[in-house]
């Protein structure tokens, strides 16, 4: 007879934002434990920086502070953050950011991967998924040192509720790479009511507006509780490119500008500059980053904030005696609150906009709603919460426009530890609903079948086959997604603006197709057509998991053998 102890299966939220990584996990009575990071705090920067001894060595890595604030405090070569932003897109899409945030992209095989150790005879290259893999593994080996004997945790990561489909899969990926066998996401508006159900146990609110103003989104969502008990998101939308990182661009600019006036080309790469001044051109963008967000953070309590520097210098900077007799390194600049909120204001009316446009698209009664939540580092910027509450105020002019804020930065993560168990004694796991804003459907020769209707329980999976006669020219169908109302086997105008189109199967004579439709927790929709004979259709369809299990398989390789764990 066996000895051995059971492992513990244990549920674990996960907030892998774009500037902060959290963990927590649901303990056996039932409450949410945050789990401490290397920094003493629960939470921790969303900061890599690779580390090698040797061009032939293995690299080895540090998270959060430790790459943000490195002891050596002017090396900031091979520094990462924003990987959450990288995740899902092309090669092309991330040559966009790539001058603004001083980082080297390439294309290998068809994906873009990140370069690694620029200035070595051969660099090193990842894909945005490997890296973020890495944040999971610090995370792992993080919860493994509180429990030991963990085995198979249920896992929930927040998403921003407009995160791609390309992205969600790159995230959920990455969890894999790191160790978490079992991953779903749930999205960060959901998790935030779910926090607030369980730490307000005797609050009667039944309806929220949650908005989320991360560092890199901002999301809006209407959850109501439904005459059957259930909690279920009823409205949702948001904007992927406004947050906090485009207040750190404005600080960023504040910082250039007086920097511009001893040294204008300090940040600005040149076609003329050497290969080591470009690297030490992007080690300083990762400083100004660094800066900046410290600055923002800084505003929330003071009025102004003194910039050293000093503190802006990197490691070759030090050893340029043209430049260090150019400037006074122990000068000192100061960047007033005032002056950064007034140059914020286009920000604060796209703020107000984005909230205004979405809600009054909103096919619920707003005034119903009246418990409006706050959430998101965000939100402790200057000048964000008067701007939400004059887009509510011009929202729901007779209704409820008081806002409450959700300082306590824990909140998504304890929300997706919450959701991941099943037994609190809130029982809100399984009193969550999230239901489809779009029907999804095909047209055949105009005529438009609905496959996924609207206002369906997330996640679903719909499936039919569809055969093609010989002789008959081959079936084209064509997959759409709509927020139209649609009626039955009625053509449509599938070209106009209230239609996207998603991708085409075609049916060759004499063969049948099996389509296969999943729209997962946040709406993104997957499909898959299989023929007869077994062969997955590509061109726009969900390829064969077996190909995708193959391809992990050799990014862990990869990981494995270009890092070093110990």
């Amino acid at each position: 007879m066996s000895t051995e102890q059971p492992k513990k299966t244990i549920s674990i939220g996960i907030d892998f934002g774009t500037s902060k990584i959290a963990i927590s996990f649901c303990d056996k009575n039932q409450h949410i434990q945050t789990v401490t990071l290397n920094n003493g705090s629960s939470i921790t920067p969303a900061w890599l920086r690779f580390i090698s001894d040797t061009p032939k060595s293995k690299m080895s890595f540090v998270v959060g502070e430790q790459a943000k604030y490195p002891k050596d405090q002017l090396k900031y070569d091979d520094t990462f953050y924003n990987i959450k932003r990288f995740l899902g897109k092309t090669f092309e899409e991330l040559q966009d950011e790539s001058e603004s945030l001083g980082f080297e992209f390439n294309e290998e095989n068809g994906h873009a991967v990140v370069v690694v150790g620029s200035q070595q005879p051969k660099p090193n290259t990842f894909r945005p998924k490997e890296i973020a893999a890495l944040f999971f593994k610090t995370l792992m080996n993080q919860i493994k040192m509180e429990m030991p004997d963990l085995v198979r945790p249920n896992m929930f990561v927040g998403v921003p509720v407009k995160m791609t489909a390309e992205a969600v899969q790159d995230l959920t990926e990455a969890a894999k790479l790191g160790g978490f066998e079992t991953v779903d996401v749930i999205t960060e508006p959901i998790a935030t009511v779910l926090y607030y159900l369980d730490a307000n146990r005797e609050s009667a609110a039944k309806n929220f507006i949650v908005i989320d103003i991360g560092a890199g989104t901002t999301d809006i969502s209407c959850i109501q509780k439904n005459a059957d008990g259930y909690y279920e998101s009823v409205y949702s939308d948001g904007n992927n490119d406004l947050g906090g990182n485009n207040f750190d661009a404005i600080i960023a600019e504040m910082i250039t500008e007086k920097v511009r006036e001893i040294d204008p080309y300090f940040y600005i790469i040149r076609p003329s500059d050497l290969v080591s001044e470009r690297l030490n051109k992007r080690s300083r963008l990762n400083i100004l980053k660094k800066v900046s967000e410290d600055t923002k953070i800084a505003f929330s309590t003071k009025p102004q904030v003194e910039i050293e520097f000093k503190n802006l210098l990197t490691e070759n900077d030090m050893k340029n005696t043209v430049l260090l007799h150019e400037l006074n390194i122990n000068d000192t600049f100061n960047l007033q609150r005032s002056e950064f909120i007034n140059k914020a204001q286009d920000l604060f009316d796209d703020i107000k906009d984005t909230i205004y446009g979405i809600l009054k698209h909103a096919t619920v009664q707003l005034k119903k709603f009246g418990k409006i939540i706050l959430v998101g580092g965000g939100a402790r910027i200057p000048g964000v919460k008067e701007a939400v509450t004059k887009a509510m105020t011009r929202v729901n002019k007779n209704g409820n426009c008081k806002i409450e804020t959700e300082d306590k930065m824990t909140t998504v993560f304890e929300g997706c530890a919450i959701h991941a168990s099943k037994n609190l004694g809130t029982n809100v796991f399984s009193n969550i609903i999230q239901r489809s804003s779009y029907a999804v459907g095909l047209s055949v020769s105009g005529v438009f079948e609905t496959f996924v209707p609207r206002e369906v329980v997330l996640p679903v999976h719909f499936e039919k086959t569809y055969e093609c006669e010989k002789g008959e020219k081959e079936i084209v169908l064509r997959f759409y997604k709509t927020e139209i109302e649609l009626k039955k086997n009625v053509e449509y105008r599938t070209n106009c603006m209230g239609f996207k189109h998603l991708a085409d199967v075609k049916i060759p004579p004499g063969d049948s197709v099996k389509i296969e439709v999943d729209v997962d927790l946040i709406g993104n929709t997957a499909i898959k057509a299989t023929l007869r004979n077994g062969q997955v259709l590509k061109g726009g369809m969900l390829v064969d998991t077996s190909s995708l299990n193959k391809e992990l398989l050799a990014l862990k390789k990869h990981i494995e053998n270009t890092i070093n764990f110990n």
